[in-house]
């Protein structure tokens, strides 16, 4: 085994296919894929854009009709949450005050509803400092990533990793807030069906308006 250099745990599949690397070699090509190949906020909404507007031009066909809604329903989620989030002054001064630089990996993908009531506040609280840089990552397109963070052994997300400019793991946070969580936990012991949990839970985002992310991400920064 290697000598891990982030509080990674990796699966015995991730563990296999760098096997014969140094660790920090898996580090350096890791970090590559993350500041190249992933996606700013801009790149990954209009993304999300042009899919939706690729299936309304196209024809919504029933095998993709669940896609065209759930896109839909998120585009319009992300677009609200953009108007109504706006960090408070404690926030911006707290960010402002960063002096390092700092990479914001974000494990996502567009058909989630966390993901696009989230992201938005994500991206606007990295706004703040030009030191961080934001990046989102298709879960489905890079498993061997995800697969380094799972949440109590399942592919949750959004999956926000938060390194430092040399590719340090400084804390982690997802999938979604802990009042968020609550409200979830609680449906499911009440036994709410899938579409029922899913209105109660954005029914508390709604109400929300992103200041539990925001809240929770400002005390880890606070920790460092």
């Amino acid at each position: 085994m290697y000598t891990l250099l982030y509080t990674w745990n990796p699966t015995p599949v991730i563990c296999i296919k760098y096997r014969n690397k140094n660790w920090s070699d898996v580090k350096r090509e890791f970090l590559d894929k993350v500041l190249v190949e992933g996606l700013s906020f801009n790149e990954y909404f209009n993304r999300a854009e042009s899919k939706l507007k690729n299936l309304e031009e196209n024809g919504v066909v029933a095998t993709e009709e669940n896609k065209y809604i759930y896109l839909k329903i998120n585009n319009q989620r992300m677009s609200n949450r953009l108007k109504s989030f706006s960090p408070e002054p404690e926030t911006i001064d707290i960010f402002r005050s960063l002096d390092n630089d700092m990479i914001w990996m974000v494990l996502v993908e567009d058909w989630c509803g966390d993901c696009a009531q989230i992201l938005p506040v994500l991206s606007k609280l990295a706004e703040l400092n030009p030191r961080i840089k934001l990046k989102f990552m298709p879960r489905d397109f890079y498993p061997e990533i995800m697969d380094l963070y799972l949440t109590n052994g399942a592919r949750s997300i959004p999956k926000l990793v938060v390194m430092d400019g040399e590719g340090k793991e400084l804390f982690q946070w997802g999938a979604r807030p802990a009042e968020a969580q609550k409200v979830v936990d609680s449906a499911k012991a009440e036994g709410a069906g899938k579409e029922a949990l899913k209105e109660r839970l954005h029914l508390w985002y709604g109400r929300d308006r992103g200041k539990s992310v925001e809240t929770e991400i400002v005390q880890l920064l606070k920790t460092l």
